[in-house]
Protein backbone atom coordinates (compact mmCIF):
# COMPACT_ATOMS: atom_id res chain seq x y z
CA UNK A 1 0.00 0.00 0.00
CA UNK A 2 2.53 2.26 0.71
CA UNK A 3 4.42 1.42 -2.59
CA UNK A 4 1.75 2.26 -4.42
CA UNK A 5 0.95 5.44 -3.07
CA UNK A 6 4.56 6.46 -3.86
CA UNK A 7 4.08 5.69 -7.37
CA UNK A 8 1.21 8.49 -7.32
CA UNK A 9 -0.62 8.77 -10.95
CA UNK A 10 1.61 6.09 -11.68
CA UNK A 11 -0.05 3.99 -9.49
CA UNK A 12 -2.79 1.13 -11.38
CA UNK A 13 -4.26 1.56 -7.90
CA UNK A 14 -4.65 5.51 -7.56
CA UNK A 15 -8.41 5.71 -7.46
CA UNK A 16 -8.24 2.93 -4.50
CA UNK A 17 -4.95 4.34 -2.79
CA UNK A 18 -6.70 7.73 -2.77
CA UNK A 19 -9.97 6.76 -1.60
CA UNK A 20 -8.16 5.93 1.72
CA UNK A 21 -8.52 8.75 4.71
CA UNK A 22 -5.07 10.11 5.14
CA UNK A 23 -5.88 10.29 9.21
CA UNK A 24 -7.56 7.51 11.26
CA UNK A 25 -9.39 8.01 14.52
CA UNK A 26 -7.57 4.45 16.09
CA UNK A 27 -5.91 4.01 19.18
CA UNK A 28 -2.92 3.13 17.01
CA UNK A 29 -2.41 6.44 15.64
CA UNK A 30 -3.75 8.20 19.16
CA UNK A 31 -1.56 11.29 20.41
CA UNK A 32 -1.49 12.47 24.22
CA UNK A 33 -4.49 14.17 23.74
CA UNK A 34 -6.87 11.45 22.68
CA UNK A 35 -5.59 9.29 25.01
CA UNK A 36 -6.91 12.14 27.94
CA UNK A 37 -10.04 12.25 26.41
CA UNK A 38 -10.74 8.47 27.83
CA UNK A 39 -12.50 8.16 30.91
CA UNK A 40 -9.62 6.88 33.19
CA UNK A 41 -10.71 2.74 34.07
CA UNK A 42 -9.32 -0.86 33.56
CA UNK A 43 -10.48 -0.97 30.28
CA UNK A 44 -8.67 2.09 28.89
CA UNK A 45 -5.55 1.43 30.55
CA UNK A 46 -5.28 -2.54 29.02
CA UNK A 47 -6.22 -1.13 25.78
CA UNK A 48 -3.33 1.49 25.99
CA UNK A 49 -1.06 -1.34 27.16
CA UNK A 50 -2.06 -3.45 24.04
CA UNK A 51 -1.73 -0.72 21.72
CA UNK A 52 1.58 0.22 23.19
CA UNK A 53 2.82 -3.82 22.71
CA UNK A 54 1.26 -3.58 18.95
CA UNK A 55 3.42 -0.34 18.07
CA UNK A 56 6.24 -1.89 18.94
CA UNK A 57 6.14 -5.20 17.06
CA UNK A 58 4.74 -3.17 14.20
CA UNK A 59 7.90 -1.09 14.09
CA UNK A 60 10.06 -3.90 14.65
CA UNK A 61 8.45 -5.75 11.84
CA UNK A 62 9.16 -2.70 9.93
CA UNK A 63 12.47 -2.82 10.66
CA UNK A 64 12.94 -6.45 10.00
CA UNK A 65 10.89 -6.31 6.93
CA UNK A 66 13.75 -3.39 5.27
CA UNK A 67 16.54 -5.76 6.57
CA UNK A 68 15.12 -8.91 5.06
CA UNK A 69 14.56 -6.33 1.44
CA UNK A 70 18.01 -4.89 2.04
CA UNK A 71 19.80 -8.55 1.77
CA UNK A 72 17.54 -9.58 -1.72
CA UNK A 73 19.61 -6.74 -3.38
CA UNK A 74 18.48 -3.78 -5.46
CA UNK A 75 15.41 -5.00 -6.92
CA UNK A 76 13.78 -3.96 -3.54
CA UNK A 77 15.71 -0.26 -2.99
CA UNK A 78 12.31 1.69 -4.22
CA UNK A 79 10.63 -0.38 -1.37
CA UNK A 80 13.37 -0.01 1.06
CA UNK A 81 13.14 3.83 1.14
CA UNK A 82 9.51 3.98 1.14
CA UNK A 83 9.80 1.98 4.02
CA UNK A 84 12.63 4.29 5.52
CA UNK A 85 11.03 7.73 5.12
CA UNK A 86 8.45 7.31 7.67
CA UNK A 87 7.17 5.19 10.55
CA UNK A 88 4.61 6.97 10.61
CA UNK A 89 3.25 5.78 7.36
CA UNK A 90 3.59 2.61 7.74
CA UNK A 91 1.62 2.51 10.90
CA UNK A 92 -1.07 4.21 8.86
CA UNK A 93 -1.00 1.50 6.09
CA UNK A 94 -1.11 -1.34 8.84
CA UNK A 95 -4.49 0.50 10.42
CA UNK A 96 -5.81 1.08 6.49
CA UNK A 97 -5.33 -2.51 5.51
CA UNK A 98 -6.72 -3.63 9.29
CA UNK A 99 -9.81 -2.28 8.45
CA UNK A 100 -10.64 -3.44 5.24
CA UNK A 101 -9.45 -7.01 5.73
CA UNK A 102 -11.83 -9.57 6.17
CA UNK A 103 -12.09 -13.64 7.38
CA UNK A 104 -13.73 -15.66 4.34
CA UNK A 105 -14.11 -19.04 4.21
CA UNK A 106 -10.93 -19.45 1.73
CA UNK A 107 -8.44 -16.87 4.50
CA UNK A 108 -8.10 -13.39 4.85
CA UNK A 109 -8.71 -11.09 2.11
CA UNK A 110 -8.91 -7.01 1.51
CA UNK A 111 -12.25 -6.14 -0.05
CA UNK A 112 -11.20 -2.39 -1.61
CA UNK A 113 -14.46 -2.28 -2.22
CA UNK A 114 -15.66 -2.92 1.97
CA UNK A 115 -15.70 0.37 2.88
CA UNK A 116 -18.97 -0.02 4.71
CA UNK A 117 -19.77 1.38 8.12
CA UNK A 118 -20.60 -1.13 11.06
CA UNK A 119 -24.14 -1.53 12.50
CA UNK A 120 -24.98 -4.63 14.83
CA UNK A 121 -28.99 -3.87 12.96
CA UNK A 122 -27.72 -4.66 9.58
CA UNK A 123 -26.51 -8.16 7.88
CA UNK A 124 -23.49 -9.72 7.84
CA UNK A 125 -21.52 -10.26 4.80
CA UNK A 126 -22.02 -13.72 3.10
CA UNK A 127 -19.49 -15.77 0.67
CA UNK A 128 -20.41 -17.45 -2.24
CA UNK A 129 -17.33 -19.21 -3.63
CA UNK A 130 -15.14 -16.04 -5.17
CA UNK A 131 -17.90 -13.75 -4.72
CA UNK A 132 -19.01 -11.62 -1.57
CA UNK A 133 -22.84 -10.94 -0.93
CA UNK A 134 -24.64 -8.07 0.98
CA UNK A 135 -28.28 -8.63 1.74
CA UNK A 136 -30.05 -5.24 3.21
CA UNK A 137 -32.23 -5.90 6.55
CA UNK A 138 -34.23 -3.48 5.26
CA UNK A 139 -35.04 -1.25 2.24
CA UNK A 140 -32.64 1.75 1.44
CA UNK A 141 -33.44 4.94 -0.12
CA UNK A 142 -31.37 7.02 -1.98
CA UNK A 143 -28.78 8.98 -0.61
CA UNK A 144 -29.07 6.73 2.77
CA UNK A 145 -25.82 5.55 4.21
CA UNK A 146 -25.37 1.73 4.08
CA UNK A 147 -24.24 -0.22 6.98
CA UNK A 148 -23.11 -4.14 7.04
CA UNK A 149 -22.37 -6.00 10.20
CA UNK A 150 -19.00 -6.61 11.44
CA UNK A 151 -19.60 -9.38 13.74
CA UNK A 152 -20.38 -9.72 17.40
CA UNK A 153 -17.64 -7.37 18.76
CA UNK A 154 -17.25 -5.54 21.18
CA UNK A 155 -16.64 -1.88 21.68
CA UNK A 156 -12.91 -2.94 22.56
CA UNK A 157 -12.51 -4.32 19.82
CA UNK A 158 -14.73 -2.58 17.52
CA UNK A 159 -12.44 1.05 18.38
CA UNK A 160 -8.89 -1.21 18.46
CA UNK A 161 -9.56 -2.80 14.84
CA UNK A 162 -12.05 -0.40 13.22
CA UNK A 163 -12.29 2.79 14.72
CA UNK A 164 -16.01 2.63 15.59
CA UNK A 165 -17.74 2.69 19.13
CA UNK A 166 -21.46 1.22 19.08
CA UNK A 167 -23.90 2.94 21.64
CA UNK A 168 -25.49 -0.08 24.10
CA UNK A 169 -23.34 -2.45 22.32
CA UNK A 170 -24.67 -5.83 23.85
CA UNK A 171 -21.50 -7.53 23.18
CA UNK A 172 -19.46 -5.10 25.42
CA UNK A 173 -17.77 -6.55 28.06
CA UNK A 174 -15.61 -5.62 31.42
CA UNK A 175 -11.97 -7.13 31.71
CA UNK A 176 -10.54 -8.35 34.51
CA UNK A 177 -7.95 -10.24 35.50
CA UNK A 178 -7.45 -12.77 38.72
CA UNK A 179 -4.16 -14.50 39.98
CA UNK A 180 -5.54 -17.94 40.43
CA UNK A 181 -4.00 -19.54 43.35
CA UNK A 182 -6.10 -22.14 43.67
CA UNK A 183 -4.40 -25.41 43.42
CA UNK A 184 -7.31 -27.39 41.90
CA UNK A 185 -7.93 -24.69 39.25
CA UNK A 186 -4.39 -25.41 38.13
CA UNK A 187 -4.82 -28.98 37.60
CA UNK A 188 -7.37 -28.51 34.95
CA UNK A 189 -6.33 -24.71 34.13
CA UNK A 190 -4.41 -26.60 30.82
CA UNK A 191 -6.17 -29.31 29.99
CA UNK A 192 -9.23 -28.01 30.16
CA UNK A 193 -9.21 -24.26 29.07
CA UNK A 194 -5.74 -23.57 27.69
CA UNK A 195 -4.57 -21.53 30.72
CA UNK A 196 -0.47 -22.52 31.38
CA UNK A 197 -0.47 -20.09 33.93
CA UNK A 198 -2.23 -18.49 37.26
CA UNK A 199 -3.29 -15.51 35.88
CA UNK A 200 -6.63 -15.59 34.73
CA UNK A 201 -7.80 -12.70 32.69
CA UNK A 202 -11.46 -12.86 30.81
CA UNK A 203 -13.98 -10.47 29.97
CA UNK A 204 -17.53 -10.18 31.47
CA UNK A 205 -19.92 -9.50 28.68
CA UNK A 206 -22.45 -7.21 30.18
CA UNK A 207 -25.20 -9.17 29.33
CA UNK A 208 -23.79 -12.27 30.28
CA UNK A 209 -26.09 -15.39 31.06
CA UNK A 210 -25.65 -18.40 33.80
CA UNK A 211 -23.77 -20.64 31.28
CA UNK A 212 -21.66 -17.64 29.53
CA UNK A 213 -18.43 -19.54 29.11
CA UNK A 214 -16.52 -16.39 31.39
CA UNK A 215 -18.93 -17.94 34.43
CA UNK A 216 -17.77 -21.62 33.30
CA UNK A 217 -14.10 -20.49 33.79
CA UNK A 218 -14.17 -18.64 37.44
CA UNK A 219 -16.55 -21.70 38.61
CA UNK A 220 -13.74 -23.52 37.97
CA UNK A 221 -10.64 -21.19 39.11
CA UNK A 222 -12.81 -21.25 42.93
CA UNK A 223 -13.68 -25.26 42.98
CA UNK A 224 -12.83 -27.80 45.80
CA UNK A 225 -11.75 -30.26 44.76
CA UNK A 226 -15.29 -32.42 45.66
CA UNK A 227 -16.82 -29.92 43.28
CA UNK A 228 -13.77 -30.39 40.27
CA UNK A 229 -15.30 -33.56 40.33
CA UNK A 230 -18.40 -32.36 38.74
CA UNK A 231 -16.04 -31.17 35.86
CA UNK A 232 -18.29 -31.68 33.44
CA UNK A 233 -21.44 -30.27 34.98
CA UNK A 234 -19.48 -26.90 35.45
CA UNK A 235 -18.48 -27.19 31.74
CA UNK A 236 -22.01 -27.32 31.24
CA UNK A 237 -22.77 -24.05 32.75
CA UNK A 238 -24.61 -25.53 35.22
CA UNK A 239 -24.16 -24.73 39.50
CA UNK A 240 -22.82 -27.41 41.36
CA UNK A 241 -23.35 -25.50 44.68
CA UNK A 242 -24.79 -23.10 46.33
CA UNK A 243 -20.91 -22.64 48.14
CA UNK A 244 -19.44 -22.75 44.87
CA UNK A 245 -22.04 -19.84 42.98
CA UNK A 246 -21.71 -17.45 46.28
CA UNK A 247 -17.41 -18.22 45.63
CA UNK A 248 -17.76 -17.12 41.82
CA UNK A 249 -19.50 -14.46 42.24
CA UNK A 250 -17.58 -12.63 45.55
CA UNK A 251 -14.41 -13.40 43.31
CA UNK A 252 -16.01 -12.12 40.35
CA UNK A 253 -17.14 -8.81 42.49
CA UNK A 254 -13.52 -8.27 43.50
CA UNK A 255 -11.78 -8.48 40.39
CA UNK A 256 -13.38 -6.30 38.69
CA UNK A 257 -13.63 -3.78 41.37
CA UNK A 258 -10.25 -3.69 42.51
CA UNK A 259 -8.98 -3.35 38.91
CA UNK A 260 -11.54 -0.11 38.01
CA UNK A 261 -9.58 2.82 38.71
CA UNK A 262 -11.44 6.61 38.84
CA UNK A 263 -9.79 9.85 37.67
Amino acid sequence: LLYQRSLGAESPHKTFVDSIPRQFVNPLTFVNEQWGALAVDYTSMRMNQIVNNDRELLFKARLLLIHNLEENGNDSQDLIRVLNEAADDYLWAYVAVKDLIRETPSGLRIFPAMKFSHSPLANPATFLGDEIVFTAAADIDVGDQVFINYGNINNHRLLLHHSLFVESNTQDCVYFAVNAKNPYWLLVAEKVFGYTSSNYENCLPISFQPRSDVLKEMRTVVASDKELDQIDVILGGNSVSIENEAHMLRALYFAIKSQTVTA
